[in-house]
């Protein structure tokens, strides 16, 4: 489907699927594109009290810059294939840095806090 022309289908004056310069170009309308959009939602973040959380959404590799709490998170995925339904697994979550009078700031700074449960 061209990106230019107006199908007959279409009201809209710009014509296509989306946008000649802001959409992916390739696949418009077929679902490829919204599978080429998944690495740009491997996390979310909400501030729903004074404590802003950050939400893993896919468990895969990637990095974020959370630049409005001056955070930077890399997540390195690991094949989990080899691994059995309702098998437990240990979430390790490395705190590299903590800031001054934060609500972890007991901890220590390069370690790892557990998360571990029945997944």
């Amino acid at each position: 489907v061209s990106k230019r022309d107006k199908q007959a289908w279409r009201t809209s004056e710009r014509g296509g699927w989306s946008h000649e310069h802001k959409d992916m170009w390739c696949c418009s309308g077929t679902g490829i594109e919204a599978f080429a959009k998944l690495p740009e939602h491997v996390f979310a973040t909400t501030v729903r009290s004074a404590i802003p959380e950050l939400h893993i959404l896919q468990y895969i590799s990637a990095s974020l810059q959370w630049d409005a709490e001056r955070v930077t998170v890399v997540l390195h995925a690991t094949d989990l294939s080899r691994s059995t339904p309702g098998q437990a697994l240990v979430l390790a979550v490395s705190f590299r840095a903590f800031p001054d009078g934060g609500p972890a700031a007991s901890s220590e700074s390069g370690q790892s806090g557990v998360a571990d449960r029945l997944w």
